[in-house]
Protein backbone atom coordinates (compact mmCIF):
# COMPACT_ATOMS: atom_id res chain seq x y z
CA UNK A 1 0.00 0.00 0.00
CA UNK A 2 3.05 2.05 0.76
CA UNK A 3 4.58 1.47 -2.92
CA UNK A 4 1.25 2.41 -4.18
CA UNK A 5 0.52 6.16 -2.06
CA UNK A 6 4.20 6.78 -3.33
CA UNK A 7 3.42 6.65 -6.84
CA UNK A 8 -0.19 8.00 -6.73
CA UNK A 9 2.01 10.82 -4.78
CA UNK A 10 4.74 11.09 -7.33
CA UNK A 11 2.54 11.12 -10.15
CA UNK A 12 -0.28 13.67 -8.42
CA UNK A 13 -2.72 11.39 -8.46
CA UNK A 14 -5.76 11.50 -6.34
CA UNK A 15 -8.58 9.15 -6.06
CA UNK A 16 -11.49 9.18 -4.11
CA UNK A 17 -14.73 6.79 -3.59
CA UNK A 18 -18.05 9.56 -5.28
CA UNK A 19 -20.25 6.08 -5.39
CA UNK A 20 -20.26 3.15 -3.28
CA UNK A 21 -23.68 0.64 -2.61
CA UNK A 22 -23.37 -3.13 -2.38
CA UNK A 23 -23.72 -3.47 -6.50
CA UNK A 24 -21.36 -1.11 -7.62
CA UNK A 25 -18.26 1.22 -6.54
CA UNK A 26 -17.02 4.21 -8.75
CA UNK A 27 -13.42 5.78 -8.25
CA UNK A 28 -12.90 9.59 -9.17
CA UNK A 29 -9.09 9.43 -10.23
CA UNK A 30 -7.79 13.01 -11.05
CA UNK A 31 -4.14 13.25 -12.67
CA UNK A 32 -2.60 15.59 -14.40
CA UNK A 33 -5.14 18.11 -16.37
CA UNK A 34 -7.72 15.18 -16.93
CA UNK A 35 -10.59 13.34 -14.82
CA UNK A 36 -11.33 10.28 -14.68
CA UNK A 37 -14.34 7.80 -13.26
CA UNK A 38 -14.02 4.11 -12.59
CA UNK A 39 -16.22 2.12 -11.96
CA UNK A 40 -16.94 -1.44 -11.34
CA UNK A 41 -20.39 -3.49 -10.67
CA UNK A 42 -21.96 -6.81 -10.23
CA UNK A 43 -25.24 -7.77 -10.34
CA UNK A 44 -27.21 -10.44 -9.02
CA UNK A 45 -29.27 -12.55 -11.63
CA UNK A 46 -31.97 -12.40 -8.96
CA UNK A 47 -31.49 -8.49 -8.71
CA UNK A 48 -34.41 -6.03 -9.10
CA UNK A 49 -32.90 -4.80 -12.30
CA UNK A 50 -35.32 -2.23 -13.41
CA UNK A 51 -34.82 -0.70 -10.06
CA UNK A 52 -31.27 -0.89 -10.01
CA UNK A 53 -31.28 0.55 -13.89
CA UNK A 54 -33.21 3.54 -12.89
CA UNK A 55 -30.42 4.23 -9.94
CA UNK A 56 -27.57 3.91 -12.46
CA UNK A 57 -28.97 6.38 -14.57
CA UNK A 58 -29.86 8.77 -12.23
CA UNK A 59 -25.79 8.17 -11.12
CA UNK A 60 -24.63 8.95 -14.40
CA UNK A 61 -26.55 12.09 -14.67
CA UNK A 62 -25.10 12.88 -11.15
CA UNK A 63 -21.24 12.39 -12.44
CA UNK A 64 -22.03 15.05 -15.32
CA UNK A 65 -23.58 17.51 -13.02
CA UNK A 66 -20.84 17.30 -10.36
CA UNK A 67 -17.68 16.39 -12.60
CA UNK A 68 -18.39 18.10 -16.07
CA UNK A 69 -17.70 15.89 -19.18
CA UNK A 70 -15.03 13.37 -17.92
CA UNK A 71 -13.86 9.95 -19.30
CA UNK A 72 -15.50 6.97 -17.90
CA UNK A 73 -14.80 3.09 -18.01
CA UNK A 74 -17.26 1.02 -16.34
CA UNK A 75 -17.01 -2.27 -16.17
CA UNK A 76 -18.13 -5.67 -14.18
CA UNK A 77 -20.83 -8.74 -14.32
CA UNK A 78 -23.83 -7.33 -15.67
CA UNK A 79 -25.76 -10.30 -15.99
CA UNK A 80 -27.03 -8.95 -19.16
CA UNK A 81 -26.99 -10.13 -22.82
CA UNK A 82 -26.95 -7.29 -25.34
CA UNK A 83 -26.31 -9.42 -28.37
CA UNK A 84 -25.04 -7.47 -30.88
CA UNK A 85 -26.76 -4.25 -30.10
CA UNK A 86 -25.34 -0.95 -29.46
CA UNK A 87 -23.96 -0.86 -33.16
CA UNK A 88 -22.63 2.99 -34.10
CA UNK A 89 -21.06 4.25 -37.22
CA UNK A 90 -17.61 3.23 -38.18
CA UNK A 91 -16.29 6.66 -39.04
CA UNK A 92 -16.78 7.69 -34.82
CA UNK A 93 -13.96 5.23 -34.41
CA UNK A 94 -11.38 5.84 -37.20
CA UNK A 95 -7.74 6.30 -36.05
CA UNK A 96 -9.03 3.89 -32.65
CA UNK A 97 -8.85 -0.13 -31.89
CA UNK A 98 -12.66 -0.01 -31.98
CA UNK A 99 -14.68 -0.66 -35.21
CA UNK A 100 -18.49 0.59 -35.28
CA UNK A 101 -20.32 -2.26 -35.59
CA UNK A 102 -20.21 -5.24 -33.34
CA UNK A 103 -19.98 -8.99 -33.60
CA UNK A 104 -20.74 -11.65 -30.48
CA UNK A 105 -20.27 -15.40 -30.18
CA UNK A 106 -23.57 -14.87 -27.87
CA UNK A 107 -26.32 -13.72 -29.98
CA UNK A 108 -29.08 -13.57 -27.89
CA UNK A 109 -30.78 -10.44 -26.22
CA UNK A 110 -32.99 -10.34 -22.89
CA UNK A 111 -34.83 -7.32 -21.37
CA UNK A 112 -32.10 -6.49 -18.84
CA UNK A 113 -29.73 -6.46 -22.01
CA UNK A 114 -32.11 -3.73 -23.87
CA UNK A 115 -32.85 -1.90 -20.08
CA UNK A 116 -29.44 -1.58 -19.54
CA UNK A 117 -28.44 -0.63 -23.44
CA UNK A 118 -30.58 1.83 -24.03
CA UNK A 119 -29.34 3.34 -20.48
CA UNK A 120 -25.62 3.85 -21.67
CA UNK A 121 -26.57 4.61 -24.92
CA UNK A 122 -28.78 7.44 -23.38
CA UNK A 123 -25.39 8.42 -21.57
CA UNK A 124 -22.94 8.50 -23.99
CA UNK A 125 -21.13 5.41 -23.26
CA UNK A 126 -20.23 2.20 -25.89
CA UNK A 127 -19.72 -1.20 -25.59
CA UNK A 128 -16.32 -2.88 -25.64
CA UNK A 129 -16.94 -6.43 -26.47
CA UNK A 130 -17.24 -7.49 -29.90
CA UNK A 131 -16.04 -3.96 -31.03
CA UNK A 132 -11.78 -4.02 -30.61
CA UNK A 133 -9.72 -5.47 -33.64
CA UNK A 134 -8.71 -8.33 -30.50
CA UNK A 135 -12.23 -9.59 -29.53
CA UNK A 136 -14.34 -9.53 -32.61
CA UNK A 137 -16.51 -10.88 -32.45
CA UNK A 138 -16.91 -11.13 -28.89
CA UNK A 139 -15.97 -13.39 -26.91
CA UNK A 140 -17.69 -15.68 -23.90
CA UNK A 141 -16.98 -13.61 -20.85
CA UNK A 142 -18.41 -16.85 -18.91
CA UNK A 143 -18.45 -20.52 -19.91
CA UNK A 144 -20.31 -22.48 -17.03
CA UNK A 145 -22.44 -25.03 -16.19
CA UNK A 146 -25.51 -22.71 -17.08
CA UNK A 147 -24.14 -22.47 -20.66
CA UNK A 148 -21.98 -20.02 -22.13
CA UNK A 149 -22.67 -16.09 -22.45
CA UNK A 150 -21.16 -12.52 -23.16
CA UNK A 151 -22.26 -11.03 -19.48
CA UNK A 152 -19.29 -9.53 -18.55
CA UNK A 153 -18.94 -6.02 -19.80
CA UNK A 154 -17.05 -2.49 -20.11
CA UNK A 155 -18.60 0.05 -21.60
CA UNK A 156 -16.83 3.56 -21.90
CA UNK A 157 -17.37 7.22 -22.81
CA UNK A 158 -16.17 8.56 -25.70
CA UNK A 159 -13.67 11.07 -24.32
CA UNK A 160 -11.31 7.55 -23.15
CA UNK A 161 -10.86 6.99 -27.27
CA UNK A 162 -7.63 8.73 -27.02
CA UNK A 163 -6.41 6.83 -24.20
CA UNK A 164 -7.27 3.34 -25.60
CA UNK A 165 -4.76 1.21 -26.95
CA UNK A 166 -6.75 -2.35 -26.77
CA UNK A 167 -9.55 -4.72 -25.55
CA UNK A 168 -9.69 -8.59 -25.59
CA UNK A 169 -10.57 -11.41 -22.99
CA UNK A 170 -8.55 -13.83 -21.62
CA UNK A 171 -9.12 -16.58 -19.20
CA UNK A 172 -8.43 -15.39 -15.53
CA UNK A 173 -7.78 -18.27 -13.04
CA UNK A 174 -9.46 -22.04 -13.35
CA UNK A 175 -11.35 -21.08 -10.04
CA UNK A 176 -13.75 -18.96 -11.98
CA UNK A 177 -16.23 -19.82 -14.64
CA UNK A 178 -15.50 -16.23 -15.82
CA UNK A 179 -13.06 -14.91 -18.11
CA UNK A 180 -11.24 -12.01 -17.87
CA UNK A 181 -11.97 -8.23 -19.82
CA UNK A 182 -8.87 -6.90 -20.09
CA UNK A 183 -8.67 -3.05 -21.28
CA UNK A 184 -5.77 -1.28 -21.91
CA UNK A 185 -4.77 2.78 -21.71
CA UNK A 186 -2.00 4.99 -22.79
CA UNK A 187 -1.90 7.64 -20.67
CA UNK A 188 1.51 10.03 -20.61
CA UNK A 189 1.83 11.34 -17.79
CA UNK A 190 4.73 13.63 -16.02
CA UNK A 191 6.39 12.93 -12.24
CA UNK A 192 7.19 15.42 -9.87
CA UNK A 193 10.32 13.61 -8.81
CA UNK A 194 11.61 12.82 -12.48
CA UNK A 195 11.24 14.52 -15.74
CA UNK A 196 10.01 11.18 -17.42
CA UNK A 197 7.34 9.78 -18.60
CA UNK A 198 4.83 6.94 -17.35
CA UNK A 199 2.60 4.74 -19.14
CA UNK A 200 -0.31 3.26 -18.76
CA UNK A 201 -0.36 -1.12 -17.88
CA UNK A 202 -3.89 -2.64 -18.10
CA UNK A 203 -7.25 -1.85 -16.18
CA UNK A 204 -8.94 -5.37 -15.41
CA UNK A 205 -12.81 -5.73 -15.25
CA UNK A 206 -14.09 -7.45 -12.25
CA UNK A 207 -15.18 -10.49 -13.70
CA UNK A 208 -15.51 -12.22 -10.53
CA UNK A 209 -17.07 -14.89 -8.30
CA UNK A 210 -20.24 -14.78 -6.61
CA UNK A 211 -19.00 -15.74 -3.48
CA UNK A 212 -17.15 -12.74 -3.71
CA UNK A 213 -20.22 -10.58 -3.39
CA UNK A 214 -22.41 -12.44 -1.24
CA UNK A 215 -21.94 -9.54 1.61
CA UNK A 216 -22.25 -5.96 1.02
CA UNK A 217 -19.70 -4.71 3.14
CA UNK A 218 -17.10 -7.62 2.16
CA UNK A 219 -18.16 -6.47 -1.51
CA UNK A 220 -16.72 -2.92 -1.15
CA UNK A 221 -13.57 -3.22 0.88
CA UNK A 222 -12.29 -6.54 -1.61
CA UNK A 223 -13.58 -4.12 -4.68
CA UNK A 224 -11.62 -0.69 -3.01
CA UNK A 225 -8.72 -3.09 -2.56
CA UNK A 226 -9.23 -4.49 -6.30
CA UNK A 227 -8.88 -1.36 -7.61
CA UNK A 228 -6.39 0.18 -5.74
CA UNK A 229 -4.09 -2.41 -6.79
CA UNK A 230 -4.85 -1.64 -10.36
CA UNK A 231 -3.72 2.04 -9.79
CA UNK A 232 -0.49 0.66 -9.70
CA UNK A 233 -0.47 0.63 -13.44
CA UNK A 234 0.44 4.01 -13.47
CA UNK A 235 3.66 3.96 -11.74
CA UNK A 236 5.09 1.67 -14.26
CA UNK A 237 7.83 3.58 -16.13
CA UNK A 238 7.97 2.74 -19.97
CA UNK A 239 11.58 2.47 -19.95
Amino acid sequence: MAAISSAMEALKLQAKIISTCNVWLFLLLEFANDVLILGTVYLKPDIAFEVIIQDLNREFIDFRLNYGECGIIFGGDFNSRLGESNILDNHIFEGTCFKGCRQSADKEVNRKGTLLTEVMENNGLFVCNGRSYSDFPANYTFIGPQGKSVIDLVWLDFLMLKYICNFNVTPMTSFSDHLLCKLQLQIALTSSVADKKFSSGTIKSVARDVGMVQQSHRYTSKLNKYILDEIKFLGQLNE
